[in-house]
């Protein structure tokens, strides 16, 4: 399940822009991208895929992040309610009148390099639950979902479900919000 939405570009998410994509803006160096309990790494094709570096900033921590059976997400960021208040202004836009609630907010940033083009394909939490990518930049680097390539324009958004990966960028960063939500869109 692959959706894009329209993003209503309001003041917040002007906002929450600019400060992303400052240089004030705090990014963390993480040495991988994917935690070793979402991957089944038997089954990685590892010349073509890397556990990639990058940078972010946590708005809200996963609730089963490095201490695997932490069972509740936590604020991590000063600018957590702005990031919320985006989210929140997107999908109300997209009229998605879903029961919800977050269980991750972050801000990733990928550069290009010569080793590994692709992350490792995996699910962001062992328990049902739909991504959103909010794309700040416009520097390439498909995001695949259930192997069906997105090729990403600046401000775009998708709300996804499944296993995904990333291509680098070719040249610049790839920056993007990512959330994930508890829901069912049976409902």
């Amino acid at each position: 399940m692959i959706l894009p939405l329209k993003n209503p570009n309001t003041d917040n998410y002007k906002i929450l822009k600019n400060i992303i994509l400052s240089n004030d803006f705090p990014w963390y160096y993480h040495e991988t991208s994917t935690l070793d309990y979402l991957l089944d790494i038997e089954q990685q094709n590892l010349e073509k895929y890397g556990n990639l570096p990058f940078y972010g900033h946590t708005f809200l921590d996963r609730p089963d992040g490095l201490e695997k059976y932490k069972k509740v997400s936590e604020v991590k960021s000063q600018y957590f309610d702005l990031s919320y208040t985006v989210f929140e202004e997107i999908l109300n836009f997209n009229n998605l009148n879903l029961e919800y609630f977050y269980l991750r907010m972050n801000a990733n940033c990928v550069h290009s390099d010569s080793v590994y083009q692709y992350s490792l394909p995996h699910i962001d939490h062992r328990f049902p639950h739909k991504n959103i990518i909010v794309y700040l930049t416009n520097s390439g680097g498909n995001t695949i979902i259930e192997e069906v390539p997105y090729e990403p324009k600046e401000d775009d958004v998708l709300i996804f479900e499944g296993e995904h990966y990333i291509e680098k960028p070719k040249a610049s960063r790839r920056i993007v919000l990512v959330s994930t939500i508890f829901t069912d869109f049976n409902n």
